[in-house]
């Protein structure tokens, strides 16, 4: 790869991620300014997005993914892929973060009584913004890899991860309403729900059963961790 190419794959890399991180601010200023529901921003900007995608592609898969990126998704250290590796990396760094630094303190007070965390002097304009930012660079990341593993850019790829991502979330113990749960729960939620994943899509099942059958698991799961959560505190 020449210089120009190397200088052209950095600038798109970098407009991903700015692409990625402009989204994560449209939803955390949506949430905080406009009073929208997280839940119904989020959803109505990905519609949005997907929408944008499948206009500018005219829903038909194209594109080459350069060769550099190709080992990210498809290399590893033994059996370990280094988008796995990459992942934890991600997650260790998060779990560090907001456990240790002020900022992970002001994140978890937003979300427990943002009028509270108001009126104590915390800005949570700033922290949803910020957070829904990072989220939306974190997403282009996941984008990044996929794509360097699939080889080329599909408009329709990644469709299920919302409800996935949200499973994982659940399964891990971070509540709906905000303010409840850790990182490392979310990680561990999304490593099990990778694990049911694989498990089902090496089976002999067809991908309508697997749907099912990972569906099912998934409910069990989060219906698991809450009686536990419910027994714990009674």
């Amino acid at each position: 790869m020449n210089h120009y190419n190397e200088n052209l794959l950095l600038l798109s890399l970098v407009l991903c991620i700015l692409i990625g991180a402009g989204v994560g601010v449209t939803n955390g200023l949506l949430v905080s300014l406009r009073n929208v529901p997280p839940f119904a921003a989020t959803l109505g900007m990905t519609a949005c997005v997907q929408g944008a995608i499948l206009v500018y592609t005219k829903g038909i898969p194209a594109g080459n993914i350069p060769t550099a990126l190709r080992p990210i998704a498809l290399d590893g250290i033994g059996i370990v892929p280094f988008s796995l590796l990459i992942c934890l990396a991600i997650g260790l760094m998060v779990i560090v973060f907001l456990s240790r630094g002020s900022y992970g303190r002001t994140i978890y007070a937003v979300g427990r009584s943002p009028e509270v965390a108001r009126r104590v002097g915390i800005s949570t304009t700033a922290v949803r913004v910020s957070a829904y930012m990072l989220c939306g660079v974190f997403a282009a990341l996941a984008g990044i890899i996929l794509s360097a593993y699939v080889g080329y850019v599909d408009p329709a790829i990644g469709g299920t991860y919302n409800l996935q991502s949200i499973a994982a979330a659940v399964v891990g113990g971070v509540s709906f309403i905000g303010g409840e749960g850790r990182p490392a729960g979310a990680l561990i939620g999304a490593l099990f729900l990778l694990t049911v994943l694989n498990v089902t899509t090496l089976s002999s099942l067809n991908p309508f059963t697997q749907l099912i059958v990972q569906g099912v698991v998934m409910l069990v799961a989060v219906s698991l961790f809450h009686l536990v959560k419910r027994s714990s505190i009674a």
